[in-house]
């Protein structure tokens, strides 16, 4: 089995991957190596950390249809995790494929909401790395990426769970899991 967890930064997918790939041992990738690698390999797709999340959204289709394919042939469970993975792809991949997503997001926080959380990231997290005027703006656009996100869920019938009102990190984990396990 395929499992996908989708959303915005700072939606707890991450968290999720590694609680998962810890507790259940199940092995998995974040689509920022995934970028990465399609950025280096072929930068006529026009992806990167420096795009814009929807940019990423729509350009790295390719890569994620080609990857989840790829992996389709293994026995073992894996787990795909990150915030360019497109709800159409999945929703027609499933038709083919063994595979189970969930999409995060956070449709009713504002930015200063996510300010907020920022408190507790690590030093070396990306968000301290730039100015408050691009971090505010970047922390906007994945506001309305996630408000983008549920309401592609709910028209292609793909769970989304909304992260807006923050559980306990394990709490939320389990709860990714349970919806990830469900039949």
């Amino acid at each position: 089995m395929i499992y996908v967890i989708g959303g915005p930064s700072l939606s707890g997918k991450t968290t999720a991957r590694k609680y998962m790939t810890r507790h259940l041992g199940i092995s998995g990738i974040d689509t920022d190596t995934l970028r990465t690698l399609t950025e280096i390999l072929v930068p006529d797709l026009s992806v990167g950390h420096d795009k814009s999340v929807m940019d990423n959204y729509k350009n790295m289709r390719q890569t994620i249809k080609a990857f989840l394919f790829a992996r389709s042939f293994f026995s073992e469970d894996y787990l795909l995790e990150g915030d360019c993975i497109n709800l159409e792809d999945i929703s027609e991949i499933k038709q083919n494929i063994k595979l189970k997503a969930v999409f995060l997001g956070y449709h009713n926080s504002s930015v200063e909401d996510l300010l907020v959380i920022l408190h507790g990231v690590p030093k070396d997290h990306w968000s301290r790395a730039i100015g408050y005027t691009e971090l505010y703006n970047k922390l906007e656009e994945f506001v309305n990426y996630s408000k983008f996100l549920q309401a592609e869920a709910n028209r292609l019938n793909l769970t989304f769970l909304d992260v807006s009102p923050r559980k306990k990190i394990d709490l939320q984990n389990q709860i990714i899991v349970q919806e990830l396990f469900r039949n």
